[in-house]
């Protein structure tokens, strides 16, 4: 069956068009993550999309028994205006159960927690005034519902009776003119795949490995406008000549 609404990037695409470069990352934040900073720290090079590297939940993975949300609501700032084409998002799994590394308050070293990769999401161009309540009640300019991680293994055949995996990540489309001359985009992650795996109601973390763009840089850096007002009109300013817009001049 053909994939629909998105396409596979395994590790032979070509990575020009790349929007990496294009990132503020001190412009740049994520709310409701576990640990500070880490949401910034997954907007990683695209060569570097494939590693578990540092990554966001949204509470503290230690006790996931307090795990209160799941949402999180990541806003990128670019250097300057791009257009952008795609986005991608990935996790580690659909579901998935770690060991903690370290020693537990109990003494228990074994302990482990679960996490999930997000599965529903909006994303909104060029706004810098989201929050939660106002992010789950908007409609986003691209709504998503993403494939489990586990899709992105792409079979490429080798023999011809047999094949083997080869790792690749999904982009989505971002199209429409919202995202033409975008400053920012803020992606929110409201729901993840445990709503689908458990059925105890049980609350687990979303865990996001990569967040990544493409498209082109513009070149074009917005700047602000300065506007000079007059604090008290002067009346030579402002004369409307005899006749015009329906002025008399009386003797």
């Amino acid at each position: 069956m053909p994939c629909v609404g998105h396409s596979h990037d395994g590790e032979s695409s070509i990575t020009t068009f790349s929007l990496h470069p294009h990132i503020d990352h001190d412009r740049s934040y994520c709310l409701n993550e576990s640990v500070p900073n880490s949401g910034v720290q997954i907007l990683r090079p695209h060569s570097e999309r494939l590693l578990l590297a540092p990554t966001t939940v949204s509470s503290d993975p230690y006790d996931p028994e307090e795990v209160e949300e799941v949402e999180l609501l990541l806003h990128v700032t670019f250097t300057e205006a791009v257009n952008m084409s795609s986005l991608c998002v990935s996790g580690r799994g659909s579901l998935v159960e770690l060991e903690i590394a370290g020693d537990t308050d109990d003494g228990n070293n074994g302990a482990r927690r679960r996490t999930a990769a997000p599965w529903k999401c909006k994303v909104f161009a060029n706004r810098t005034d989201l929050d939660f309540d106002m992010a789950r009640e908007l409609r986003g300019d691209v709504e998503l519902e993403l494939l489990p991680p586990e899709h992105a293994i792409q079979m490429v055949t080798t023999t011809e009776n047999g094949g083997e995996g080869e790792a690749s990540t999904l982009d989505y489309p971002t199209r429409g003119t919202k995202f033409q001359y975008c400053d920012s985009v803020t992606i929110y992650f409201g729901e993840n795949y445990s709503s689908l795996l458990l059925e105890d109601d049980e609350v687990v973390p979303t865990e996001i490995t990569y967040v990544g763009f493409k498209g082109v840089g513009t070149s074009v850096k917005r700047k602000a406008v300065k506007a000079v007002y007059e604090s008290r009109g002067m009346t030579k300013d402002h004369k409307v000549p005899d006749g015009e817009f329906g002025a008399k001049s009386f003797m």
